[in-house]
Order: structure tokens, then sequence, then C-alpha cells
């Protein structure tokens, strides 16, 4: 189960929790609730991305219109400090784990562009 707060995450769980014991108590049956919690949102920094935007969209970057649920490792480094968390854009249409997919290299170019601007404005 994902969700974009943990308070939400522990709503959900009481929730779902709370429902279980019901239904035990109606049906007669047992209920054995196992959710775990893999990884947390992925949250920008809001003074980050304010810094990092103008150069993603001098860069041609497209700014997502809507959080995406996604679980990704780099939500643990934003645990310890603020970060940007950005899509490269593959966009071929395979999904990215499929036997299919093939990265496209060519999106690099503009990883590196990217980089490049940022540690150069960097102080």
């Amino acid at each position: 189960m994902r969700t974009f707060h943990d308070e939400t995450w522990e709503t959900l769980v009481n929730a779902m929790k709370s429902l279980g014991e019901e239904i035990e108590k109606v049906y007669g049956v047992k209920f054995d609730l196992d959710v775990s919690k893999s990884h947390p949102a992925v949250v920008n920094d809001e003074k980050l991305y304010a810094g990092v935007k103008p150069v993603l969209m001098d860069l041609n970057f497209v700014e997502l219109r809507r959080p995406v649920m996604i679980a990704e490792d780099f939500s643990f480094f934003e645990q310890q400090m603020p970060g940007v968390f950005f899509f490269l854009g593959t966009g071929s249409g395979i999904p990215l784990h499929s036997d299919n997919y093939d990265f496209d290299d060519s999106v690099l170019i503009d990883a590196v562009r990217l980089f490049d601007t940022l540690l150069k404005g960097a102080d």
C-alpha cells in the first residue's frame, strides 16, 4: 500500500484493523492483517525544487501536473537530507520493468546537461 503521507498510511492501516475486528465479531471468523511499509513517499523539497525548476524548464523537462505514486529508494535519502527527484523521460511506451524495455541512452545527454548546469550554479 502506498500513500503520499505517513499519517494517511497509518489512518488506512487502523481503518483496516478496525474493519477486520468488526468482521471477526459479526461472522465469527479470524482476521489477520499483515501490512508492511516498504518505502516512504518521495517528496521534493519545495525550496530546492524552486531553485532547480528554472534549469529543468530551460532544458525542456516537463513538470508533472499531479504527484506520481512510486516506490523509490531515493525516498530514504530524502529522509536524511532535502532532495529533488525527477524523471529523465525515456518515454518509449514500454514499462520500465518489462523484459522488452530498452534504455534510451540519448537521455543521458540531458542528464549531463542538467547536472552540469546545476553544479555551475551551485554556491
